[in-house]
């Protein structure tokens, strides 16, 4: 099939799963950061395959937000999520302070979770934790997946 048939066959693969009408465009959105962090975790294993698994499933999930006739709303945590990581993308230190604060919105105000019980598992699933980094990005002890990533 060429690229408009498959965008066509993805569509009705929505419609038919009532995707448009039964999700939010928020909750597609939230699945396009899941998908790009399959991506990047492809690309930094230098994983042709797996990069094209995770570019197609991007654009499945920024077909399927297109279509979605709710928006979502802002109560939604996705609502922040995605907004967080817009402002990530500008790399600064004020964007991540204000990520952090939205982070912790999220998950004491929307999800009733302790920002301090969060934190703490995440210390205590990482805090053994060996390695090395490579090219800029700390790879776990045994992660045999990992191959340097691509020079540009």
């Amino acid at each position: 099939m060429n690229k408009q048939e498959l965008i066509a066959a993805i569509q009705q693969w929505g419609i038919d799963r009532n995707i448009p009408e039964g999700a939010t465009t928020f909750s597609q959105l939230n699945k396009t950061f899941e998908e790009a962090g399959e991506l990047f975790s492809a690309i930094n294993r230098n994983n042709t395959e797996l990069m094209k698994d995770a570019i197609g499933d991007i654009y499945v999930t920024l077909l399927m937000a297109e279509s979605c006739s709710n928006i979502g709303h802002i109560s939604d945590p996705a609502y922040h999520i995605i907004h967080m990581m817009k402002d990530l993308a500008w790399g600064s230190k004020v964007a991540i302070k204000d990520s952090m604060q939205r982070l912790e919105y999220v998950a004491q105000d929307l999800l009733g979770l302790d920002i301090t019980e969060c934190l703490q598992v995440a210390y205590d699933e990482i805090k053994d934790r060996k390695g090395k980094m490579v090219d800029g990005i700390f790879i776990k002890e045994g992660d045999t997946k990992c191959i340097s990533p691509q020079k540009s």
